[in-house]
């Protein structure tokens, strides 16, 4: 054979192994002569692995385009509070890799092969966690599981304590520095890019603290009446994940602020405020309708927001024992990550 006309990557070490199979199959076996039991898909061969047992191998193109970082195709997919990886069933034979022996941190959940392509794809979510861990800092929430194999389940030319193949998939926190929401018809959406997710903002004025009800505009809204304002997101775990107003405040028309919670607290100056969070991990802002001194204007409301963990109590807001409170200043602090709404009573 004129090796010098066959299309080869470079001559790695690793795909001179693929060159050597690949000729030891065209020399000894074909898949219609030695092995009609074996099936393989249009991306693979009939070969023999490292151990010398028959299976569908990788060809070489398939190879050297599907190897990442741990050299076994490994795919990460985010999806909803979840995320999936697909290794290549042939990869895996190649290392002599029985599939079946490989799970996520939860040694009960394994991978499922699909007949055709014989990809094998492990995959994790709010309802089946499979062992996940999820930690948190300051720039964002990371999801994260692993693929191991059973440690009895090595043969004698691989080692178990080799095959770690780690994966994950994160929120950012917000970094959004303007978003702005007109909410007059009583509810606003706006999807937030976030990571490898995304969620979805939705501001809604309502008349109780459940928000069982939205807001109606048709009579106005009147001066020192309790608007409750519910910031829900959509996307979020909201069993684990919580998305926190560290501060609320109003701004009117000469750039004068006025907060109603700082820190995650409420003013202790105002006793109509309150803070409190819903069952889809969003918070719900209480407050009495007013307006500046000497305006008429639309008010306009901004918040600061951060995603914490339930469980992390140090992110979660501490409110214990009076504050001093923030009450009218200018309005050329740093507005950094700010969610700005309008609201029009008039």
């Amino acid at each position: 054979m004129n090796l010098t006309s066959l299309c080869l990557p470079q001559l790695t070490p690793t795909n001179m192994i693929h060159l050597l199979l690949y000729l030891a199959a065209l020399s000894q076996l074909t898949a219609d002569e030695v092995n009609e039991d074996v099936l393989c898909s249009a991306h693979e061969f009939v070969g023999m692995d490292i151990s010398g047992d028959t299976g569908c191998l990788c060809r070489a193109n398939f190879a050297a385009t599907n190897k990442w970082e741990d050299g076994l195709g490994n795919l990460t997919v985010c999806s909803t509070n979840g995320a999936s990886v697909s290794l290549a069933g042939c990869l895996l034979v190649e290392r002599g890799i029985d599939y079946r022996a490989l799970h996520l941190k939860d040694d009960t959940c394994r991978g499922q092969m699909d007949e055709k392509t014989h990809m094998v794809t492990f995959t994790f979510n709010s309802s089946s966690p499979c062992g996940r861990e999820i930690l948190a800092t300051d720039q964002k929430i990371t999801y994260k599981n692993a693929i191991n194999i059973d440690n009895n389940a090595s043969s004698g030319t691989f080692r178990s304590d080799l095959l770690r193949v780690n994966f994950s998939c994160y929120f950012n926190q917000p970094t959004t520095k303007s978003l702005t929401f007109k909410i007059k018809g009583g509810k606003a959406m706006s999807q937030i890019e976030s990571g490898s997710w995304n969620y979805t903002l939705a501001m809604t004025m309502c008349e109780d603290m459940s928000c069982t009800k939205e807001f109606d505009f048709s009579n106005g809204i009147q001066m020192d009446q309790t608007i409750y304002m519910s910031l829900d997101t959509f996307g979020l775990d909201g069993s684990i994940i919580v998305l926190v107003v560290m501060d609320a405040f109003a701004i009117g028309g000469k750039g004068q602020k006025y907060y109603l919670a700082n820190g995650g607290c409420v003013n202790p100056q105002e006793d109509t405020v309150k803070i409190g969070i819903n069952k889809n991990g969003g918070s719900v802002l209480a407050f009495q309708m007013f307006q500046f001194k000497g305006e008429n204007s639309a008010l306009k409301l901004g918040f600061k927001m951060k995603l914490c963990l339930k469980s992390n109590k140090s992110c979660m807001p501490q409110c214990k024992g009076k504050r001093r409170g923030r009450s009218t200043t200018s309005q050329n602090e740093d507005e950094e990550n700010v969610i700005m709404v309008s609201v029009d009573w008039n």
